[in-house]
């Protein structure tokens, strides 16, 4: 969810002054509980994604959401054909719409849906791959199926004049099944976004899409210096395999270290590799690939943004991401030897 609270300070330098702009953010409606704009922040190094601030296809909503106690279960009672009223409140989202999301490791962005309407984020927030389990996200089984049959995975609900009316429509029939969100009667959307939703409820749910999988096991091991450490198994569902580097040392493909294996070079999954030391106390193993990651697949906040909580993404359309795993040998002194492997 890309809200109408947020703000975007932006700095401009004219002359001797400098001059602070405070604006909207897409869809450009204030929210009067909008907070302050926070500055940027820079995530840790298990960061996977961060928001930067960009949006794509969506516009402002408005309709209402279900108080604590009100027992309303999407999936049961189905999409209401008139406004709700008892046990309900009024909410209005100065966006609904697809987020661009930007990989670290330098892929193409990528296309994001929100599933937490009542959480914000902020621009420079991290993100990493989470389970549904760990997102805890009503009805994700239902969004998961409703991004499989609509935009930006299809055309679909073609009926609507623009990708802005496409993109709103779909994110509004996320919040349906995720925060019981339900559009007033007057925004022309209403129609098409409770045909979506009775569609998505026939279907039923999708299981959980499997995340993408690069393992470098074990991640530690340690020996007597001067020593061949490992092996070191590489274990891929990419199908081009993954590649190897190593710092600090040299790698092989069998126990004598006979067998050089090039820094650089792309091995098969099952791969099995041993090192040795250059001279330095510990050689680290780094292996990495591209893989496939499917859309239904959630994304959580990294917790590094400064707040406590922020807003769960959900992957709108498959996206192709490059996976990174690492593992350390150290080579011990004569006398000091203690043998170790430690797995994840």
């Amino acid at each position: 969810m890309v809200r109408g609270r947020w703000r975007v300070a932006v700095f401009l330098v004219l002359g001797l002054g400098v001059l602070l702009l405070q604006a909207g953010s897409a869809g450009a409606v204030p929210h009067p509980r909008a907070p302050v704009a926070r500055p940027k922040v820079r995530s840790n190094t298990n960061t996977q994604l961060v928001w930067e601030g960009g949006l794509g296809p969506g516009r402002g909503v408005t309709g209402f959401i279900p108080d604590a106690n009100n027992p309303f279960d999407p999936v049961a009672d189905g999409y209401p054909a008139q406004n709700p009223t008892t046990d309900w409140s009024t909410k209005d989202e100065g966006f609904a719409g697809v987020i661009h999301g930007t990989p670290t490791d330098g892929s193409p962005e990528v296309s994001l849906y929100c599933i937490d309407i009542n959480t914000d984020t902020y621009p420079g927030y991290g993100y990493v791959l989470g389970t549904w389990d760990a997102a805890n996200v009503t009805n994700v089984g239902y969004v998961a199926r409703l991004l499989n049959e609509y935009y930006p995975n299809t055309d679909e609900p073609a009926s609507l004049p623009d990708l802005n009316e496409r993109a709103a429509a779909v994110q509004a029939a996320i919040w349906f099944f995720s925060d019981r969100f339900v559009l007033s009667t007057s925004d022309p959307l209403h129609d098409t976004v409770a045909a979506i939703a009775a569609h998505i409820i026939k279907e039923g749910p999708l299981v959980e899409p499997p995340p993408p999988s690069l393992t470098l096991t074990p991640t530690e091991v340690s020996g007597g210096a001067g020593s061949v450490l490992g092996p070191f198994t590489v274990t891929t569902d990419a199908p081009a395999g993954a590649t190897v580097n190593v710092t600090g040392g040299n790698m092989y493909s069998n126990q004598a270290g006979t067998h050089f294996i090039a820094d650089g070079a792309t091995v098969p999954s099952g791969k099995k590799i041993w090192v040795r030391s250059t001279g330095p106390p510990t050689v680290e193993l780094q292996a990495t690939s591209k893989a496939t990651v499917p859309s239904g697949n959630v994304y959580l906040y990294d917790g590094n943004g400064g707040a406590d909580a922020a807003q769960k993404l959900i992957l709108a359309n498959t996206a192709t991401l490059t996976a990174i795993v690492n593992a350390s040998a150290e080579f011990l002194p004569s006398g000091s030897l203690v043998v170790k492997k430690t797995i994840a």
